[in-house]
């Protein structure tokens, strides 16, 4: 709503978060207040997705993740990169920072560092890249194959991110669901 400007159309002064606070309020207390300030938010969030349900048709929000970012447990992606060197993961940690810094996650050559001072983060994941794509082996990541059998570009175990012949395309949900797959098997790994 705020990115496409839609904000301005909403009655309720709440967040999702705030509503989720108050719901939890409410079911202790039944307050009235609270139900009627709950039921406001979600109407103008059943209107306001009618108004974005013809865009987002439209859109490739997996694309706009990609270059723009988004959360993943208590971090935001912020940057993702594939290289020669491998796959390149960069943002901020947002909440309860840490440190930490590491080579491997299991079997698999992965490297990850968390610095709490500036709350930033990065992780750097093999890659092959043979013919012109960019391939992430899933097993050797440590993540369930199954997860990923959904998408046309896997097969045996292997994702292909991007080829870079003669139409060169990045597999954008491809991408982010196994960068969101990665931190999910690392936060709670470690």
């Amino acid at each position: 709503e705020n990115y496409m400007g839609l904000w301005q159309d909403r009655r309720d002064e709440i967040s999702g978060a705030e509503s989720v606070e108050l719901y939890n309020r409410y079911e202790k207390t039944g307050d009235e207040n609270l139900e009627k300030k709950i039921l406001l938010h979600n109407n103008d969030d059943v209107k306001q997705l009618t108004r974005l349900t013809p865009v987002i048709m439209k859109s490739d929000f997996h694309k706009a993740m990609f270059h723009m970012g988004f959360p993943a447990r208590n971090l935001m992606v912020e940057n993702i990169s594939l290289r020669k060197d491998g796959l390149i993961v960069r943002g901020r940690q947002l909440k309860d920072p840490f440190d930490y810094m590491g080579f491997s996650l299991g079997d698999c050559p992965a490297q990850s560092r968390f610095t709490s001072k500036t709350r930033d983060f990065h992780f750097k994941m093999p890659l092959i890249w043979d013919s012109g794509y960019a391939i992430a082996d899933i097993q050797a990541l440590g993540l369930d194959k199954e997860n990923f059998t959904r998408y046309p570009t896997c097969s045996s175990g292997f994702l292909v991110l991007e080829s870079t012949g003669h139409e060169p395309q990045k597999n954008y949900m491809e991408i982010n669901h196994l960068v969101k797959s990665f931190i999910d098997l690392f936060m709670n790994t470690i």
